[in-house]
C-alpha cells in the first residue's frame, strides 16, 4: 500500500538495477487537455480514469487558485494492470509500491495501476493516481522545497477526491487506505515524520504516510490551526531550521502528539462542492499499432534506466524495416543517447553520440 516518493535515491537505484520487464502487447492511448495516458485495459476503463484526471486537475485549479493552461505541457501517465506490475516495474521485492511520480527533462510521468478497491480500507488505482499527480501539481505550480512529510501528506489529503456524474466533488475525506499505518502511527512520534530526512535508518513508511496526512488534514481543516503550516514555511524561509520552525509554528512536539491522537478519534470534516465542476472532460481514445506498442514498451524501460544493448539493437532493426517513422527513430536517439551516458571509453562515447545524432536526423527528416 505504500507509496514511493519521486526523490528517494535507494528506489530509483533500485530501479536501475530491475530487469526490463515484458509489458502488454497491446496498448490504447488517451489524449485529454492536460495529460496523455496509455492502458492496457478496456477503452471505457481508460477513458473514465483520463477523465476523473481532468476534473481532479480542474479541482485542484479552482482550490489554489491556479490558473488554466491553455496550451499546456502534457503529463504522460502508464496505466498497468494492478499493484503487483508496478512493484516488479520499480524492482520492489517487497510489493508495496503502487505508483510512483518521476518529473523528467524529457517530460515528467507518473505510473499507477487499474485495480478497484473490494472495500474501503483498501487502496485504489484512481487513489494512486490522484496521489501521483499531486505531487506534479505542486512541483509545477508551487514554488517552495517543501520537507517530505508535507510533499506525501498534501498528496494523500488530495488523493481522497471524489467525483459524481453530475460534477459535484468532495476534497478532503479521510484517507481510509492508511487506517491499518495510522493505528500503529500513533506510536511514531510526530519528531519522526516532521525531521525525516534526517533519520539514518527511517522504517516506517506505512506509519510515516499516515501521520504525515493526519497532520496536513488537520492544519487545513481545524479552523484553530489555521495559518500554522504557512507559519512554519515562513520560518524555514527566514532561516530557521526544521526543529525551531516546528516548535515556534506547532508548539510543544509532545503537546502536538497528544492532539493528533485525539484529532484521529474525532469526526474528521470534508468539503463538499455546492455547484457542479466544470472540467474539460472531452477524452479520445486509440489504439496504438503494433509498432507503436512496442516502442512504447521500451520507451517505459529506458525512462525507468532499463534501456541495454539488446533494446537498442531491436530498435535499430525496426528503424531499418520502417525508415518512414520519426517516432522509431526518436526513440532510438533516446536509446543511444541513454546508452552513451553510461559510457566511459572516450570512443565508444563518440560513436554513441555520433549514433544519437544520426538517428535524431532520421527523424526530423521523416518528420519536421
Amino acid at each position: 500500500m505504500n507509496f514511493r516518493n519521486q526523490i528517494v535515491v535507494a528506489l530509483c537505484a533500485a530501479a536501475l538495477l530491475a530487469p526490463a520487464p515484458a509489458f502488454a502487447a497491446k496498448w490504447l492511448r488517451a489524449d485529454t487537455h492536460h495529460f496523455v495516458v496509455y492502458s492496457s485495459g478496456s477503452e471505457a476503463e481508460l477513458s473514465k480514469f483520463a477523465s476523473e484526471l481532468e476534473r481532479f486537475d480542474a479541482l485542484l485549479r479552482l482550490k489554489f487558485a491556479v490558473p488554466q493552461d491553455n496550451n499546456p505541457n502534457k503529463l504522460t501517465v502508464y496505466f498497468l494492470a494492478g499493484q503487483g506490475d508496478v512493484a516488479r516495474l520499480m524492482g520492489d521485492k517487497s510489493g508495496m509500491t503502487a505508483g510512483f511520480y518521476l518529473p523528467r527533462a524529457e517530460g515528467s510521468f507518473a505510473i499507477a495501476n487499474r485495480s478497484h478497491a473490494t472495500d474501503k480500507f483498501e487502496l485504489d488505482g484512481q487513489t494512486v493516481l490522484f496521489h501521483e499527480y499531486a505531487h506534479h501539481f505542486m512541483f509545477r505550480n508551487f514554488t517552495f522545497a517543501y520537507p517530505s512529510w508535507y510533499v506525501e501528506g498534501f498528496a494523500e489529503f488530495l488523493s481522497t477526491a471524489t467525483f459524481k456524474p453530475d460534477g459535484n466533488w468532495t476534497f478532503g475525506r479521510p484517507a481510509l487506505h492508511r487506517a491499518y499505518g495510522l493505528l500503529d502511527g500513533a506510536q511514531l512520534p510526530i519528531s519522526r515524520v516532521l525531521f525525516r530526512e534526517e533519520e539514518k535508518n527511517p522504517g516506517n513508511t506505512e506509519e510515516f504516510y499516515g501521520r504525515s496526512w493526519l497532520l496536513v488534514h488537520m492544519l487545513t481543516m481545524r479552523p484553530e490551526w489555521h495559518g500554522k503550516t504557512e507559519a512554519y514555511f515562513a520560518a524555514v524561509k527566514a532561516g530557521k531550521d526544521a526543529h525551531a520552525a516546528a516548535t515556534q509554528a506547532f508548539g510543544d512536539l509532545a503537546a502536538l502528539d497528544k492532539t493528533l491522537n485525539a484529532y484521529l478519534s474525532a469526526k474528521l470534516s470534508y468539503w463538499a462542492s455546492t455547484k457542479p465542476l466544470i472540467a474539460d472532460t472531452a477524452v479520445s481514445v486509440a489504439p496504438l499499432d503494433p509498432i507503436g506498442g512496442q516502442l512504447l514498451d521500451r520507451q517505459l524501460a529506458r525512462r525507468l534506466g532499463h534501456a541495454d544493448v539488446r533494446s537498442r539493437d531491436g530498435l535499430r532493426a525496426l528503424a531499418a524495416a520502417n525508415p518512414g517513422r520519426a517516432d522509431v527513430w526518436y526513440e532510438l536517439a533516446l536509446t543511444e543517447q541513454a546508452l552513451a551516458a553510461d559510457e566511459t571509453d572516450k570512443a565508444k562515447l563518440a560513436a554513441a553520440a555520433a549514433a544519437a545524432e544520426a538517428a535524431l536526423d532520421k527523424a526530423l527528416a521523416a518528420d519536421p
